[in-house]
């Protein structure tokens, strides 16, 4: 026999990511949790979840809680009860993150809550995200950055730094001195971002500046701006993140120099009372920076 506490167990493990949280939500041990599952399992025949981290839904498992979600949606409108409200996440990032990571974790969330839930994600540099955590307009932000974060609002949490290098076409002369990097046209982002304010700090540190390059073009279309740097037209100092296909494909070349520092941080910036689809999202993100980086191909 299907129950509706047994249904609404599993939506309450998806949403939390966990059986333990789940338990502590229902006001029930964990061992009861996972009976209720069991119980799902055993009806319909075949396993709902994988017991994997973070857990997933099996193929059944996803048609399972959306259906379940209707049913108790149906429920409570005939208990005269209101209907449960859309969950909202307003989510920022910086490009990095949103181009190499963000999709993977979208996709996964997406299959997660299925359409109970209502996702806001933006997308530009640091200070917008300063300013929304403040104004308590985004519930979170990843962030990657050179400078430090003023932030008055919320909790910052470190993550996975960011490894940056300069990358050219393959075949590209690879400069092995400041010097010789000079005679390069560069593109790069315009001010404001992580990579450019790393860049030009490394360059102030040693008695130059971004206006030393012979040519500097300012592009913030990533796409574009790496056909440029593929077509030989010159180079651009970016994150590993952004560039790990085509060095692991040989299209482009990547290299250090060794004067300057190649790391930005990773921050992680929320409110501080965090619901639980807030969580569960967190978690989903800190899984898709487990993955390892390629080697970066050394000067020679």
């Amino acid at each position: 026999m299907m129950r509706t506490v047994d249904l609404e167990t599993l939506i309450k493990v998806m949403e939390y990511g966990s059986l333990s949280q789940a338990a502590k939500a229902l006001h029930l041990t964990q061992s009861a949790v996972s009976q209720r599952l069991k119980n799902l399992e055993s009806y319909f025949g075949q396993p709902l979840l994988y017991r994997s981290s973070p857990l997933q839904l099996t193929d059944k498992g996803e048609q399972v809680i959306n259906c379940g979600r209707q049913i108790l949606a149906l429920e409570q409108q005939m208990q005269g009860a209101p209907s449960v409200q859309t969950n909202s996440l307003n989510v920022f990032c910086t490009p990095v993150f949103g181009y190499s990571r963000l999709p993977r974790v979208m996709h996964d969330f997406n299959q997660m809550m299925g359409d109970t839930s209502s996702l806001s994600v933006l997308q530009g540099v640091p200070q917008d995200a300063i300013k929304g955590i403040n104004e308590q307009t985004l519930d979170l932000a990843v962030l990657e950055h050179h400078h430090a974060l003023p932030l008055h609002q919320g909790q910052q949490r470190c993550l996975t730094p960011e490894h940056t290098l300069f990358v050219a076409k393959a075949g590209t002369q690879v400069p092995t001195s400041l010097q010789q990097l000079l005679q390069y046209r560069l593109y790069t982002a315009r001010c404001g971002c992580s990579s450019r304010d790393l860049l030009e700090d490394n360059l102030k540190k040693n008695d130059c500046s971004v206006g030393d390059f012979p040519s500097v073009v300012v592009m913030d279309d990533l796409n574009l701006a790496l056909d440029a740097i593929l077509s030989g037209q010159g180079i651009a100092f970016i994150a590993h993140s952004l560039v790990q296909p085509l060095l692991a494909s040989g299209q482009a070349v990547g290299f250090e120099i060794p004067e300057f520092n190649h790391f930005l941080h990773r921050s992680l910036i929320t409110q501080n009372n965090l619901s639980p689809m807030a969580s569960r999202f967190i978690g989903m993100i800190e899984q898709s920076l487990q993955s390892s980086r390629l080697t970066v191909v050394p000067a020679a």
